[in-house]
């Protein structure tokens, strides 16, 4: 897919946080936000039972809404909630984003009914009132996560996290996309494809590590990296497969930690029959300008063996500039 807008796909149960998310993330990207649910009350179908021909009426409103502010140059994020197994309308609009050569990310907010249930009281809306009745629609939606069709990477639970720790969680999962290039936030599905990429023995003359022992240890790795964030929930980490968007071929990974304070490091691997070929600068460039925009990041800061010279031009083509060597053969670059 080329470069340009993308969309956010956000669902979960009512409750959940889910217009509070895509107004957050339109907010700090400069993003258009939609709601499907302001669909159903124009139409006048705001409660009550939804129809199959209902809802082909206001997907289709809602899918018009959405590829004309992605052709108008913005990105989207939708909030909806799921309403049918296999897990409609999110199908349904990836299916037409995929259709239109639009890149999309995921977010499912997944808490507990009684989490869903505190959220609607803390809210106050007259139609929360009963919060016993809304019980069993809570708990059906909670089936459709359940019944299949979610990816496990795209799920989050709010509960226990503030607004701001939900924005973050949702920025963690979105994908990127430059002229030639597609990064995705690194998954266990990727690692089949990335052994054989960082099987590569060229990739550690300047690296103090090995090549992966395995898939499954590779897979146990990228476990650990889907939760997107250290133990002790001080630094985002945060990590991307890189894939050539002709063809699909992996071509390494970027990956960046970023604190609270506007700080974050960078790296980055490519394969060796991909250097001299500008991938590296692209997916770098993409990388540093995401983590200004959707982060918030003032310095960015890299770490590379002083003997690595194509690393070090990369890094002052992006105008990195060296801060002082450390202890060893490493070098410190800043921007």
């Amino acid at each position: 897919m080329a470069d340009g807008p993308r969309a956010l796909l956000i669902t979960g149960p009512g409750g959940s946080g889910k217009s509070t998310l895509a107004r957050n993330v339109a907010d700090r990207l400069g993003w258009a936000c939609l709601s499907e649910d302001e669909h159903w009350v124009a139409n006048g179908w705001g409660s009550g039972l939804r129809s199959p021909e209902h809802e082909r009426i206001v997907q289709d409103q809602v899918a018009r809404d959405l590829l004309e502010a992605i052709r108008s140059g913005r990105g989207v994020a939708l909030e909806f909630i799921l309403y049918q197994v296999p897990p409609n309308p999110l199908t349904a609009y990836q299916d037409v984003l995929a259709a239109n050569g639009i890149a999309s990310d995921t977010v499912v907010l997944k808490p507990p009914v009684d989490e869903i249930l505190r959220r609607m009281a803390q809210r106050g809306r007259p139609s929360d009132a009963d919060l016993e009745g809304r019980r069993p629609d809570a708990e059906w939606q909670i089936a459709i996560l359940e019944a299949g069709g979610i990816a496990p990477a795209w799920v989050v639970d709010p509960t226990g996290l503030t607004a701001e720790e939900t924005l973050a969680r949702a920025l963690a999962r979105l994908g990127l996309t430059t002229e030639r290039l597609c990064l995705e936030p690194i998954t266990t599905d990727h690692a089949e494809a990335m052994f054989e990429v960082l099987g590569a023995p060229e990739i550690y003359a300047y690296l103090d590590e090995s090549p992966p022992d395995s898939v499954d240890a590779l897979r146990e790795r990228y476990r650990v990296l889907e939760r997107r964030t250290s133990p002790d929930g001080t630094e985002q980490w945060l990590n991307w497969a890189v894939r050539r968007a002709e063809d699909g071929h992996h071509l390494g990974y970027v990956q960046a930690t970023v604190r609270a304070d506007g700080w974050a490091s960078v790296a980055y691997v490519l394969s060796p029959g991909t250097w001299g070929h500008g991938y590296a600068t692209e997916a770098v460039t993409a990388l540093a300008a995401w983590l200004e925009t959707a982060w918030g990041v003032t310095t960015l800061d890299a770490t590379v063996d002083r003997r690595n010279h194509r690393s070090i031009a990369l890094l002052e083509r992006l105008g990195f500039a060296p801060t002082g060597r450390t202890p060893g053969d490493d070098q410190h670059y800043q921007r």
